[in-house]
């Protein structure tokens, strides 16, 4: 049987797939959420380690240090600083090259946060070079931190006096990428920011203030955006954050115009209440009509929204209501305001209509303006 690996595109093919698979797994490490800040200097504040090759000794795999005797103390060493301070910090851990030349080997780790300095635990040393690490976020919790972190190391031994060396150290930072995200609340024709409106980015939300803003920092990857206005939801997008975005959101909020019309739809009627309710029968805009009989009501979400017509402005008297589903910006409604609503009747004796004025062949109703 012929072996397929004598094909020579068999065996180019095979040889990219495993360049393909090593370069992927060596890079696991590198990915970018992840940064190796390594040793960038020596202070020659503790001397007491033997040293091989060029300060800071502990930066590159030529060179290293070494202790035989216990209690022999090396430092201090500083780091090379972050290039993501705007980034959310995760974790930081401290990992060292090293080994041991017998057993019941070990130095401590001590850490300096740019205020104190702490034992951070113990690092014991396999009898072949190999990697060891230890998690130090509960002493460098902060950017700030991480750029002013600085080590020394202390030998221990148990009993025999063989040596330990370390040849390479770095901090290994797990931060998140992060963005600002600047989103504004707007009606429907980009005019009016919109005030107290939910604003969810996911799970998250704010209320926007009294310009529409609402605004977070450190965002990374897609986040889903949805805006609720008086429980209806006006608007809804996805966001790829991979920059800082500043982003107007335009809302299903729509202006609509009113006109009250009497029972006998003829003329108008003007100085009363239209009040615009939801279905939680929450209040989310009113008006006074005019001398046209009209009203202009602003920013009404796209739903099924109930209009109620009063002869008062403290709402005592109810002569008018509908409920009408809002589709479009500048949408025209009127409403007929009846002497008679439901279980409210207004006596005869109050003069709701006050007059007839005959303009140009047309008739205009009015309410006295002490009666409102």
């Amino acid at each position: 049987m012929k072996s397929t690996f004598g094909n020579p595109r068999i065996v180019f093919l095979l040889s990219f797939i495993l360049l393909f698979i090593s370069i992927n797994v060596y890079g696991v490490r590198a990915s970018p959420d992840k940064e190796t800040l390594y040793v960038n200097g020596f202070d020659s504040t503790y001397t007491e380690w033997s040293t091989s090759g060029i300060s800071p000794y502990i930066n590159d795999s030529d060179d290293y240090i070494y202790a035989k005797n216990g209690g022999y103390t090396e430092g201090y060493f500083t780091f090379t600083d972050t290039a993501h301070s705007s980034d959310t910090l995760n974790s930081v851990e401290i990992c060292f090259e090293c080994y041991q030349q017998g057993s019941g080997e070990w130095f401590e780790v001590w850490i300096y946060d740019g205020s104190g300095w702490s034992d951070m635990g113990d690092i014991i040393p396999d009898t072949s070079y190999g990697w060891k690490s230890m998690d130090i976020s509960s002493k460098i919790d902060s950017w700030t931190k991480v750029d002013a972190c600085q080590l020394y190391v202390v030998y221990q031994k148990a009993a025999k006096a063989d040596y330990t060396y370390v040849r390479r150290c770095y901090l290994y930072v797990d931060y998140t990428v992060g963005y600002n995200l600047n989103l504004r609340v707007l009606d429907w024709d980009l005019t009016d920011a919109i005030q107290g409106a939910i604003v969810y980015k996911d799970s998250d939300y704010k209320i926007s203030d009294e310009d529409g803003w609402a605004n977070w920092t450190q965002i990374s990857g897609t986040v889903e955006i949805q805006v609720k206005y008086f429980g209806y939801w006006v608007n809804s997008t996805s966001l790829t954050m991979d920059s800082d975005k500043t982003i107007d959101l335009r809302c299903k909020l729509y202006d609509v115009k009113v006109t009250v019309l009497p029972d006998n739809q003829q003329g108008i009627i003007e100085l009363v209440n239209v009040t615009v309710l939801n279905s939680t029968q929450n209040q989310i805009k009113s008006g006074i009509t005019d001398a046209s009989g009209q009203t202009y009501l602003t920013n009404l979400p796209n739903n099924t929204l109930t209009f109620t017509v009063y002869a008062k402005s403290d709402y005592s008297i109810v002569i008018g209501n509908v409920t009408q589903l809002i589709t479009n910006d500048e949408q025209a409604l009127g409403i007929t305001a009846n002497q008679n609503y439901g279980n409210t009747s207004i006596p005869w004796f109050m003069t709701i209509i006050a007059g007839i004025i005959l303009t140009k062949g047309k008739k205009r109703w009015w309410l006295k303006k002490e009666e409102i």
